[in-house]
């Protein structure tokens, strides 16, 4: 078929385009505000610092003990993700009746940009859970870490505070691929349904269908 023919169809049927682009897009819109569930997220950030360093007496933090630290961002996320931090943190939050492995899919831990802090963040429908299962799980940490190490060498910069609003569930761009997905549909339903049609046309239908030469055509008018 050629593109001719093609983007004639498309012109004489580009109802159908606009109406499942408008479809699509409507459909994106009500599962995105109406269907889709928010969610709510909270953070704990913590310090953490190499075991011979101190924020008391005379001693102060260098460079070698600040590289130590960030080397040991990677230890402390195995050490949050570990079974014994998880029980910790489940017994603190009896009340929401929460399963270890609902609690571990709920957190993660994201390293500061390659610096010495790491935030401890907890996702859920329910705010109050995600800022008390952030907190919980930073406590079971801090707590675990110190029976470790028998130091305290992380330190609690700001706890989780209750979220005020959901975090974005990307409606624009999800409305956009649902009309991109309409208009897709439309376009490809038009070809097929062009690819079987015998219809002629234009002009050129009839000098390939009948191998011959055009001359001439005689226009259409409206004659009253």
């Amino acid at each position: 078929m050629e593109l001719r023919r093609f983007f004639n169809s498309v012109g004489r049927m580009i109802w159908l385009v606009i109406l499942l682009g408008v479809i699509g897009g409507g459909c994106a819109y009500y599962t995105s505000y109406y269907i889709t569930t928010s969610i709510y997220e909270a953070e704990t950030t913590v310090y953490a610092m190499s075991k011979g360093s101190t924020l008391n007496g005379n001693d102060s933090i260098n460079y070698q003990d600040v590289m130590l630290s960030r080397q040991l961002v990677q230890d402390y996320q195995e050490i949050i993700a570990s079974e014994k931090v998880r029980t910790l943190a489940v017994n603190q939050l009896k009340k929401y009746g929460i399963s270890q492995e609902r609690l571990q899919s709920m957190i993660r831990v994201e390293p500061k940009n390659e610096s010495s802090i790491i935030g401890i963040v907890a996702v859920s429908e329910n705010p109050q859970l995600a800022a008390d299962a952030s907190n919980a799980v930073t406590q079971a940490f801090v707590t675990r870490l110190r029976e470790l190490t028998n130091n305290n060498i992380v330190g609690v910069l700001d706890e989780a505070r209750l979220p005020q609003f959901p975090i974005t569930n990307n409606a624009t761009k999800k409305i956009l691929i649902g009309i991109i997905a309409g208009i897709v549909i439309a376009v490809s339903i038009i070809y097929i349904r062009e690819l079987f049609d015998t219809t002629i046309r234009l002009v050129d239908d009839v000098e390939d269908s009948l191998k011959i030469k055009v001359f001439g055509v005689i226009p259409k008018y409206s004659i009253r």
